[in-house]
């Protein structure tokens, strides 16, 4: 999983009560966030390593994985420097 960007997400819960169930399409990423588009045309940044995320393709909802948020801070390339670390364990 190198890039967020493009990828609908779900925020599967969070520790903002209000961000929970938040749905859309990631437009950006920065080290700490993402810039999610909702369905009504709305943007919402929301704070990575506090949510659990759901990340699907948006034409055929494949499932790309649920991540708690403290795996996906950062950069695309660090990411996945830590996800290999925690999944070869």
């Amino acid at each position: 999983m190198l890039d967020l960007i493009g990828l609908c997400v779900k925020v599967e819960a969070h520790a903002d009560p209000e961000l929970g169930g938040v749905s859309g399409v990631v437009l950006d990423e920065s080290e700490n966030s993402i810039l999610v588009e909702l369905k009504d045309g709305r943007r919402k940044r929301i704070l990575k390593r506090y949510g659990v995320f759901k990340f699907f393709e948006c034409k055929n909802n494949d499932v790309v994985g649920i991540f708690p948020g403290f795996l996906i801070v950062g950069h695309p390339v660090d990411r996945v420097k830590r996800l290999k670390r925690v999944f070869t364990r």
